[in-house]
Protein backbone atom coordinates (compact mmCIF):
# COMPACT_ATOMS: atom_id res chain seq x y z
CA UNK A 1 0.00 0.00 0.00
CA UNK A 2 1.06 3.38 -0.47
CA UNK A 3 2.26 5.23 2.42
CA UNK A 4 0.55 8.92 1.55
CA UNK A 5 -2.90 6.43 0.98
CA UNK A 6 -2.29 5.19 4.58
CA UNK A 7 -1.68 7.96 6.07
CA UNK A 8 -4.98 9.74 4.76
CA UNK A 9 -6.93 6.78 6.00
CA UNK A 10 -5.34 7.11 9.04
CA UNK A 11 -6.27 11.07 9.22
CA UNK A 12 -9.75 9.96 8.55
CA UNK A 13 -9.92 7.29 11.36
CA UNK A 14 -8.50 9.77 14.07
CA UNK A 15 -10.70 12.58 13.00
CA UNK A 16 -13.86 10.62 12.54
CA UNK A 17 -13.93 6.92 14.64
CA UNK A 18 -11.63 8.32 17.00
CA UNK A 19 -12.59 11.87 17.21
CA UNK A 20 -9.32 13.55 17.38
CA UNK A 21 -9.04 17.32 17.76
CA UNK A 22 -7.56 19.08 14.66
CA UNK A 23 -4.88 20.45 15.94
CA UNK A 24 -4.13 16.70 17.21
CA UNK A 25 -4.59 15.63 13.35
CA UNK A 26 -3.03 18.69 11.76
CA UNK A 27 0.52 18.23 14.03
CA UNK A 28 0.29 14.31 13.14
CA UNK A 29 0.36 15.22 9.57
CA UNK A 30 3.48 17.82 10.26
CA UNK A 31 5.35 15.31 11.61
CA UNK A 32 4.38 12.91 9.23
CA UNK A 33 5.39 15.23 6.41
CA UNK A 34 9.10 15.93 7.45
CA UNK A 35 8.94 11.61 7.59
CA UNK A 36 7.98 11.55 4.16
CA UNK A 37 10.44 13.55 2.56
CA UNK A 38 13.07 11.78 4.95
CA UNK A 39 11.94 8.71 3.19
CA UNK A 40 11.86 10.13 0.03
CA UNK A 41 15.51 11.38 -0.10
CA UNK A 42 16.53 7.91 1.31
CA UNK A 43 14.88 6.00 -1.22
CA UNK A 44 15.42 8.46 -3.69
CA UNK A 45 11.68 7.36 -5.12
CA UNK A 46 8.16 9.47 -4.79
CA UNK A 47 5.72 6.51 -3.67
CA UNK A 48 6.76 4.74 -1.22
CA UNK A 49 5.32 1.69 0.18
CA UNK A 50 4.26 0.98 3.60
CA UNK A 51 6.24 -2.40 3.31
CA UNK A 52 9.22 -0.06 2.91
CA UNK A 53 9.81 0.69 6.37
CA UNK A 54 11.79 -1.32 9.05
CA UNK A 55 12.47 -0.82 12.28
CA UNK A 56 16.36 0.61 11.16
CA UNK A 57 15.01 3.24 9.24
CA UNK A 58 12.87 4.76 12.05
CA UNK A 59 15.69 4.76 13.90
CA UNK A 60 18.10 6.22 11.07
CA UNK A 61 15.00 8.82 10.99
CA UNK A 62 14.94 9.32 14.80
CA UNK A 63 19.10 10.17 14.97
CA UNK A 64 18.46 12.55 11.68
CA UNK A 65 15.98 14.44 13.48
CA UNK A 66 18.25 14.79 17.06
CA UNK A 67 21.49 15.12 15.07
CA UNK A 68 20.56 17.03 11.58
CA UNK A 69 17.36 19.03 12.51
CA UNK A 70 18.72 19.19 16.13
CA UNK A 71 15.00 18.56 17.57
CA UNK A 72 14.66 18.44 21.09
CA UNK A 73 14.03 15.10 22.77
CA UNK A 74 10.17 15.82 23.59
CA UNK A 75 10.02 16.34 19.56
CA UNK A 76 11.32 13.09 18.76
CA UNK A 77 9.04 11.84 21.06
CA UNK A 78 6.11 13.30 19.33
CA UNK A 79 7.19 11.89 15.83
CA UNK A 80 7.73 8.70 17.26
CA UNK A 81 4.48 8.98 18.73
CA UNK A 82 2.70 9.93 15.20
CA UNK A 83 4.54 6.98 13.44
CA UNK A 84 3.76 4.28 16.14
CA UNK A 85 0.06 5.31 15.80
CA UNK A 86 -0.23 5.70 11.95
CA UNK A 87 1.33 1.93 12.16
CA UNK A 88 -0.74 0.60 14.81
CA UNK A 89 -3.16 1.63 12.41
CA UNK A 90 -1.66 0.01 9.61
CA UNK A 91 -1.64 -3.22 11.77
CA UNK A 92 -5.15 -2.89 12.57
CA UNK A 93 -6.21 -2.89 9.33
CA UNK A 94 -4.38 -5.79 8.43
CA UNK A 95 -1.97 -3.82 5.87
CA UNK A 96 1.17 -4.81 7.52
CA UNK A 97 1.74 -7.76 9.81
CA UNK A 98 3.83 -5.68 12.75
CA UNK A 99 4.62 -2.31 13.97
CA UNK A 100 8.20 -1.21 12.79
CA UNK A 101 7.84 1.72 15.16
CA UNK A 102 6.52 -0.65 18.16
CA UNK A 103 10.65 -1.91 19.66
CA UNK A 104 12.04 1.75 19.43
CA UNK A 105 11.76 3.29 23.21
CA UNK A 106 11.52 7.12 22.86
CA UNK A 107 14.26 9.32 24.41
CA UNK A 108 14.22 10.21 27.73
CA UNK A 109 12.64 14.04 28.73
CA UNK A 110 15.76 16.12 31.05
CA UNK A 111 14.14 16.67 34.25
CA UNK A 112 12.79 20.18 34.72
CA UNK A 113 14.70 22.15 37.50
CA UNK A 114 12.35 23.95 40.20
CA UNK A 115 12.02 27.88 39.52
CA UNK A 116 12.51 29.64 42.69
CA UNK A 117 11.70 33.23 43.56
CA UNK A 118 14.34 35.11 44.69
CA UNK A 119 14.18 37.22 47.98
CA UNK A 120 12.97 41.04 47.67
CA UNK A 121 15.64 43.55 47.57
CA UNK A 122 15.00 45.89 50.03
CA UNK A 123 16.91 48.83 47.84
CA UNK A 124 13.99 48.06 45.09
CA UNK A 125 11.67 50.46 44.24
CA UNK A 126 8.76 47.95 44.11
CA UNK A 127 10.00 46.27 47.73
CA UNK A 128 7.45 46.98 50.16
CA UNK A 129 4.30 46.58 47.37
CA UNK A 130 5.88 43.41 46.99
CA UNK A 131 6.06 42.45 50.14
CA UNK A 132 2.44 43.94 51.04
CA UNK A 133 0.91 41.56 48.48
CA UNK A 134 2.72 38.73 49.49
CA UNK A 135 1.35 39.09 53.09
CA UNK A 136 -1.63 39.86 52.00
CA UNK A 137 -2.27 36.31 49.71
CA UNK A 138 -0.55 34.69 52.44
CA UNK A 139 -2.74 36.17 55.59
CA UNK A 140 -6.42 36.29 53.74
CA UNK A 141 -5.98 33.12 51.42
CA UNK A 142 -6.54 34.68 48.42
CA UNK A 143 -5.64 33.94 44.84
CA UNK A 144 -3.15 36.13 42.76
CA UNK A 145 -6.18 36.46 40.49
CA UNK A 146 -8.47 37.54 43.30
CA UNK A 147 -5.80 40.00 44.22
CA UNK A 148 -4.91 41.52 41.20
CA UNK A 149 -8.81 42.29 40.92
CA UNK A 150 -9.43 43.58 44.56
CA UNK A 151 -10.01 47.44 44.38
CA UNK A 152 -9.81 50.06 47.08
CA UNK A 153 -14.18 50.52 46.70
CA UNK A 154 -14.60 46.94 47.54
CA UNK A 155 -12.57 46.76 50.77
CA UNK A 156 -14.62 49.82 51.71
CA UNK A 157 -17.82 48.96 50.18
CA UNK A 158 -17.53 45.46 51.08
CA UNK A 159 -18.81 44.57 47.51
CA UNK A 160 -16.54 42.27 46.64
CA UNK A 161 -17.19 38.84 45.78
CA UNK A 162 -15.29 37.40 48.84
CA UNK A 163 -16.46 35.85 51.23
CA UNK A 164 -17.05 37.61 54.95
CA UNK A 165 -14.15 36.07 56.40
CA UNK A 166 -11.69 36.29 53.71
CA UNK A 167 -12.56 40.13 53.83
CA UNK A 168 -11.85 39.87 57.64
CA UNK A 169 -8.99 38.18 56.97
CA UNK A 170 -7.68 40.97 54.29
CA UNK A 171 -8.99 43.70 56.66
CA UNK A 172 -6.44 42.40 59.56
CA UNK A 173 -3.61 41.89 57.06
CA UNK A 174 -3.68 45.46 55.95
CA UNK A 175 -3.52 45.98 59.55
CA UNK A 176 -1.11 43.89 60.66
CA UNK A 177 1.20 45.67 57.59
Amino acid sequence: MDFELLRDEFFNYLTIELKRSPLTVKGYGKDLRVFIRYMQNVFQKENLKIDDISTEIVSDYLKFITIELQYQPRTVRRHLAALKSLYNFAVLQEYIEKNPAEEITAPKLPQRQPIYLEAPDPADYYYFRDITLIKTMYYTDLRREELSSLRIEDLINHTALYTHTSLEHLHDAIKLL
